[in-house]
């Protein structure tokens, strides 16, 4: 059973872990340090266009040998022929005009290029050194809220299951059709774990059960009402036919609520309030188990301790068998039911010693008095109301087909 001190330390933990993966999970949403060859690429072509041109020394000396070829021609008289004068000076001077626009395109290209370069540098500056809390800080709203919504819904999750006090079970349905599962990349299988979580089921239903039993037992005063019974019809009627009154322990067995042809013992035995209730037996168990298939009450005086017998007339394993023979007892097994009706009930008195009822005749009349004195202080009816409101809402597992 988890403590409430074990289950907060536990829920802390799980919210730690998903809390690391979400930071996790978030620095992998942005990588800085992934786009630095990018950056260093448009640094390199960045420099190629920023390099001198060529084009602009071409123009400068192509134009400087045709003014050069104007100016001998002129002083020599000689043109050359089909051309004029005007021509190659109109040449000339679209020369220049595309030597001033080569410049002023490569001075804007510079200016451009130094911008970019400017930029990028400063960029490569905020990237570098990739540290994690700088790569948060540059992350957006929504690139966080992107990160951290599985391992938030994961938390929530958790929190809900420790906080609930039906947190195992529920958990336990909504994994339950799963052989196994994947979990931060690693795999576990649930195979070795189903007899334990079978235990834990079974153990969680018997003690919502035994709650039920306890508030119902207490609602209707079985407890009150079979102290009533022995001490005003049994313990007389002892004293009476009796030298002394046997040491004896008594209790009521009711059908269970959680498996099917089982017996639920319902109080605590009495008067000494031993062996505490909640255990349960199958119908097939030793006497009271067989008085109950028969739907009749009966008494022994002589409950064999021979380890065989036990297993064949008892329907004892040799394990119980070997533990219920180390003495001999009496036992008195008062089956309660009203007419017309399935039983509702068992009482169940013991004797750790053989023929403590006396003879034949006085243990007759002993399990006369007991069944009339249960009718008469309501320890049917009471255990009929009981029964009828709690089997509507019971499981009744069949164990066997």
């Amino acid at each position: 059973m988890v403590t409430t001190r074990g289950a907060f330390g536990l829920a802390v933990a799980v919210v730690v872990l998903l809390v690391g993966i979400a930071l996790f999970q978030a620095v992998r949403v942005v990588q800085p340090a992934a786009i630095l060859p990018g950056l260093t690429a448009v640094e390199q072509a960045v420099a190629q266009l920023n390099a001198p041109s060529s084009a602009v020394p071409a123009l400068r000396q192509a134009r400087a040998t045709l003014e050069h070829a104007i100016a001998g021609s002129n002083l020599n008289g000689h043109v050359p022929a089909g051309t004029s004068s005007q021509q190659l000076r109109d040449a000339a001077a679209n020369l220049a005009i595309a030597e001033n626009e080569v410049t002023q395109e490569s001075a804007r290209a510079a200016a451009l290029a130094g911008e970019v370069a400017g930029r990028v540098k400063l960029l490569k500056e905020q990237v570098g050194p990739p540290a994690t809390l700088d790569r948060l800080a540059g992350l957006t709203v929504k690139e966080l809220l992107i990160a951290f919504a599985w391992p938030l819904c994961a938390t929530i999750a958790v929190l809900y299951f420790l906080g609930s006090a039906k947190g195992g079970t529920r958990l336990n349905a909504f994994i339950r059709e799963f052989r196994s599962f994947k979990l931060f990349g690693f795999e576990f299988d649930r195979g070795e774990e189903l007899k334990q979580t079978a235990e834990e089921a079974f153990r969680l239903h018997r003690e919502q059960t035994k709650k039920q039993f306890d508030l119902w037992a207490q609602r209707q005063k079985v407890l009150e009402t079979v102290n009533r019974i022995l001490e005003a019809d049994v313990e007389p009627f002892l004293r009476t036919e009796l030298i002394t009154v046997p040491k004896y322990r008594c209790t009521v067995h009711v059908p269970d609520l959680l498996f099917a042809d089982s017996l639920y013992q319902l109080i605590d035995y009495v008067p000494k309030g031993e062996r505490p209730r909640g255990r349960a037996w199958s119908v097939r168990y030793g006497m009271m188990g067989k008085q109950w298939r028969l739907g009749k009450s009966d008494w022994s005086g002589e409950i064999t301790t021979d380890t065989d017998q036990l297993i064949r007339e008892w329907g004892m394993t040799r394990a119980e068998a070997r533990q219920a023979g180390t003495t001999q007892k009496s036992l008195l097994c008062v089956v309660l039911q009203q007419e017309m009706r399935d039983p509702v009930g068992i009482l169940y008195l013991e004797v750790g010693a053989p023929n403590a009822f006396g003879s034949k005749e006085q243990a007759d009349a002993l399990l006369q008095v007991t069944e009339q004195a249960c009718k008469k202080h309501g320890l049917i009816d009471a255990l009929a109301t009981l029964q009828d409101a709690l089997l509507k809402q019971a499981p009744l597992i069949q164990i066997y087909g």
